[in-house]
């Protein structure tokens, strides 16, 4: 799959045929363009922006709708369809899409799709007699934020645990605060003296394990948004653990400022990265709604912290939580 830039936009159009009715499939006298229809042409339109980006062998699979029916559409009136590309994560491509008929809403939200090749999903089907399909790879997303210093533990370590379980990753970055914000998350540092003493003795035992230095930024926390999103733009170049491991050196052992534009040039070159090209993406306003994307989707996705590690319809929070990834990894 090439590159398909978060923006991008695709509109397309199509006339309902009386087939696509609620009474051609049984709503007897409602002879409106049905739901289910009306999905499929906004399915479409998010298929044809991305299918010129193919490469031999692709297509393109639908996996989620969050969608809502606004208002009736009927047939013989062109259905005017538009899709925005929000986030491209790994394999899969999260959309916003409407559909409009002479001007008035009829349907709008948000869809998501998978690239696959054609020829191991068409081979995944169930066959008489046939051996049993080989398993599918397991895919890991890995949830952080540059904030947390378990985080940083679980980032040096996730590559390795899906290595040895032939399992694939995606780095999905997401705004820490705003989402305890949104969802009134816990926040350790805020709880009493106890507590907070225990947690920050717990960090040097379980970095001392990991021997790695851990040292709070005398401004700790600093605003890292634009750090956050050259991290989407790493993954954008085919290597998010390499920028996202960096950053998180920079903030957590070298006590660097993150929210520095410098900084940020300086830190991806030295990784290997166009330094310049990473502090354009840290104030770029598509990775800016690509990181809202994110959080939003961390939200419906039930987070409540990071690091966590989703594996199907599993998630594993917190790096002491790796052990049980492992052990769950090693099941399937």
């Amino acid at each position: 799959m090439k590159p398909v830039l978060p923006g991008t936009r695709q509109e397309w159009s199509h006339v309902p045929p009386t087939s696509d009715t609620a009474s051609a499939i049984g709503n007897a006298g409602v002879d409106v363009v049905s739901t289910p229809a009306t999905i499929g042409y906004l399915e479409m339109t998010c298929h044809y922006l991305i299918a010129p980006h193919f490469e031999t062998g692709e297509a393109s699979v639908g996996t989620a709708v969050d969608i809502k029916h606004r208002a009736a559409a009927f047939p013989g009136t062109a259905v005017d369809c538009e899709a925005e590309l929000l986030s491209a994560e790994g394999r899969r491509y999260r959309f916003r899409v409407t559909a409009r008929q002479a001007g008035k809403l009829i349907m709008d939200g948000f869809h998501e799709r998978a690239v696959v090749r054609l020829d191991a999903f068409l081979n995944a089907k169930p066959s008489t007699g046939a051996a049993p399909p080989r398993p599918q790879q397991p895919e890991l997303i890995f949830w952080f934020d540059l904030h947390s210093p378990w985080a940083f533990l679980a980032a040096r370590r996730i590559d390795a645990i899906a290595e040895r379980h032939k399992a694939a990753v995606i780095w999905r970055p997401f705004q820490l605060p705003r989402l305890i914000e949104r969802i009134n998350g816990r926040r350790p540092l805020e709880e009493n003296e106890a507590f907070v003493n225990w947690f920050q003795q717990d960090l040097q035992d379980w970095a001392g394990i990991e021997d790695v230095a851990i040292r709070y930024h005398p401004q700790y926390p600093l605003p890292n948004s634009r750090a956050l999103r050259t991290c989407l733009y790493g993954g954008d170049q085919g290597r998010p653990n390499a920028l996202a491991l960096a950053l998180f050196k920079a903030y957590w052992q070298n006590e660097e400022d993150i929210s520095d534009l410098g900084v940020i040039e300086r830190v991806a070159a030295a990784a290997g990265f166009d330094g310049a090209a990473a502090a354009a993406a840290a104030t770029d306003r598509q990775y800016k709604a690509r990181l809202e994307a994110n959080t939003d989707a961390a939200i419906e996705r039930g987070l409540f912290g990071t690091p966590t590690v989703e594996c199907g319809e599993k998630l594993f929070f917190g790096f002491d939580r790796l052990q049980l990834l492992e052990r769950h990894l090693s099941r399937l």
